[in-house]
């Protein structure tokens, strides 16, 4: 498995993917 990713990008993606997930518990959480 080779994935060349530059550390900034791979980090941004990590913390967006994050950010994502976090803001769709959020979400369910105000939802429910």
């Amino acid at each position: 498995m080779l994935v060349e990713i530059p550390p900034k990008m791979s980090v941004s993606g990590f913390m967006g993917y994050l950010k994502g997930k976090s803001s769709l518990m959020l979400y369910e959480h105000l939802v429910i």
